[in-house]
């Protein structure tokens, strides 16, 4: 990857250095069918040493097939495959239970966070999906003073920005 002329075309483009958590929240919503859920609804969260529930701001799921198949790679749909063959074969479930297990596991949930209540300033995906992680690196964002060819966490997001499809 050439980063002196990513940065450039980076620099002209005028994308946002990092986006506000209402512009990341309008996109989920509309670019990706994202539902709004409560952060009761995740209880996991508890024990993860990487969240702060006091900043969290926002809590979605994408589970809208079409729009799981439009972002998936071909490896991560057949993971998903996988997953679902695994739950259909156990016996001890009831069909709703595999429905409902299913719906669950095939979903992608992301966490938002945010420490001023404008920005992100941490996010968890649940699921997998690499569309949905280059955009977080994007939305999440880079400080303007950060943005030097060398820096690795600016290279990262140089990275993102062309795997997300926002640079070409």
């Amino acid at each position: 990857m050439n980063f002196k002329e990513i940065h450039q075309r980076f620099i002209e483009s005028g994308l946002p250095y990092k986006y506000s958590i209402d512009e990341v929240s309008n996109i989920l919503e509309k670019k990706y069918q994202a539902k709004k859920r409560d952060q009761e609804d995740f209880q996991d969260l508890n024990s993860d040493p990487f969240v702060n529930r006091q900043n969290i701001v926002y809590c979605y799921t994408i589970d809208d097939e079409e729009v799981l198949n439009n972002i998936l790679s071909q490896e991560e749909k057949e993971e998903r495959d996988y997953i679902k063959k695994q739950i259909l074969n156990d016996q001890k479930l009831s069909q709703e239970e595999k429905n409902q297990i299913i719906k669950d596991e095939t979903a992608i949930n992301i966490i938002i966070e945010s420490d001023d209540q404008k920005f992100i300033s941490n996010f968890t995906i649940q699921g997998s999906s690499n569309q949905i992680l280059n955009e977080f690196i994007i939305f999440k964002g880079i400080n303007e003073e950060d943005c030097v060819l060398g820096n690795e966490e600016y290279e990262y997001f140089l990275r993102a920005l062309v795997r997300g499809g926002y640079i070409n």
